[in-house]
């Protein structure tokens, strides 16, 4: 039988997070999905002998897990980014230092530790000596088995993901695609967004000159975004070269191989250790970036590509790495016998 779990997390409506849900949905038998304002609230209606299975690092789910101590309830942590890391640049050193401490805490404590990045987990050994299991982030089955009928092209380059508001100008997340546009005529762009940097975008677009030739739309639900993107021949993913970007999968990257994209990234991370040579551009200046991409582009789809790409994508199908999860933690159960210790 299939564990008992109720998913913690901050927010729905995250791409990325969705499809997580998903996939601990499959791996599990999820009695309830909590967006928590209020996490002791939540903790409090936990069903009896059910694993609080606590999605990414944050205030919400450290409040959770707090919470969870003091009842001596079990949980795993589900982790894919380094929040010291993150939180540096726009709230300073101080801040980022406490959540780094509300990290280890939080793992230090957990029955199990999730991570999605490879590069994750050596980082993660020296936080917690909990069982930990490497779960990548994941594209859904249908997407990777559907090979459509849709013919990329060439000219068309695309990027998809969560921008929050620049710290600086109009500098957003997906920005090298307006770049790459700008840059090159011929080119046309599509960028399909989440979060308020969407208007940052518009902004780059516009003042670079080149809205008539890209499209920027807001988030939309994964199988719709599938068709949106299918027309396209490149998918970029610009990673910072720090340990933020060295932890991560992005959940992008399973999603666009999947597709049978050729998916254009920085070499940091996951994609650094699975995509080929000539899909890969070293991190540096933006103007030296996009002089990169471009070459890329310049050079083509490699041949026979999408049958390589869903090749690679296949270790990332949803459905394998919910095995994998359900297995893991199903021997978490047996070892610290979550039943005998909830109440």
């Amino acid at each position: 039988m299939s564990i008992s779990a109720t998913i913690i997390l901050s927010r729905r409506g995250v791409l990325a997070l969705d499809e997580r849900v998903r996939m601990v949905s499959q791996a599990t038998r999820v009695t309830e999905i909590v967006a928590a304002d209020k996490p002791s609230e939540a903790v409090s209606r936990l069903v009896p002998g059910s694993l609080a299975y606590l999605l990414d690092v944050n205030a919400v789910t450290a409040a959770a897990a707090a919470a969870l101590w003091a009842k001596r309830r079990p949980y795993v942590v589900d982790t894919g980014d380094d929040p010291a890391t993150l939180a540096r640049p726009r709230r300073g050193s101080g801040v980022a230092v406490a959540h780094g401490t509300v990290e280890r805490l939080m793992l230090s404590r957990a029955s199990g530790v999730v991570c999605r990045g490879w590069f994750h987990q050596q980082i993660l050994r020296a936080k917690t000596s909990a069982p930990l299991l490497w779960a990548p982030d994941t594209v859904p089955d249908q997407i990777l088995d559907d090979r459509g009928v849709t013919t990329p092209l060439d000219d068309l380059v695309s990027s998809f993901g969560s921008a929050s508001i620049p710290l600086t100008s109009d500098r957003a997340y997906g920005w090298e695609v307006v770049d790459l546009v700008a840059r090159q005529a011929d080119l046309r762009g599509l960028l399909v967004v989440n979060g308020p940097g969407i208007m940052a975008l518009r902004t780059r677009a516009a003042r670079l000159g080149v809205s008539a030739r890209i499209q920027i739309e807001p988030a939309m639900p994964l199988r719709t975004l599938a068709g949106r993107l299918a027309p396209a021949g490149f998918v970029t993913s610009v990673q910072s070269d720090d340990l933020a970007g060295w932890v991560r999968t992005t959940g992008k990257l399973p999603i666009a191989l999947g597709m049978g994209k050729a998916l254009l990234a920085t070499r940091v991370g996951e994609a650094s250790r699975i995509l080929p040579d000539c899909l890969l551009v070293s991190p540096g200046p933006d103007s030296d970036l996009i002089d990169q991409l471009a070459g890329a582009i310049a050079a083509g789809v490699p041949n026979g590509w999408d049958d390589r790409a869903r090749a690679l994508a296949e270790r990332y199908r949803r459905s394998t790495v919910a095995f994998e999860l359900g297995s893991y933690l199903g021997s978490l159960e047996v070892a610290h016998a979550w039943r005998s210790t909830s109440r």
